[in-house]
């Protein structure tokens, strides 16, 4: 089964995902994780892959390809990723997740309705 990417990228934050990975191909991997963690329970983070990991889903996107634990997909879908202005010439991504009861004021970390936890 074809699934879409259960990120929704801004154009912005994209073009900062794709100049922020160091592809040594032409293909950029990623793999995105939902980890336990930061002061409000969850964070979403990206990690640039060499290859394809064992027993992930995998998701064409854009000419790219993201990897994700299938476990999770339902858990991260609809999450719209922004980039935010640092100034100085500083940026960073913030996950916006559609179900957080709550996000942290530095918006890295978020609560979720609670639910079966993804294995660690």
């Amino acid at each position: 089964m074809v699934r879409e990417s259960p990120l929704i990228f801004s154009e912005k934050a994209w073009r900062f995902v794709q100049a922020s990975a160091s592809a040594s191909d032409d293909s950029l991997r990623i793999q995105i994780n939902l980890n336990v963690s930061g002061c409000n329970g969850y964070q979403i983070t990206l990690e640039t892959l060499q290859e394809k990991p064992n027993g992930c889903l995998e998701i064409v996107h854009q000419g790219s390809y993201l990897y994700l634990d299938p476990a999770i997909y339902d858990r991260v879908k609809g999450t719209a990723v922004e980039l935010s202005d640092l100034g100085f010439g500083q940026s960073k991504l913030i996950f916006c997740h559609p179900d957080a009861t709550y996000v942290c004021g530095c918006g890295e970390s978020f609560t979720l309705p609670e639910q079966e936890a993804p294995n660690d």
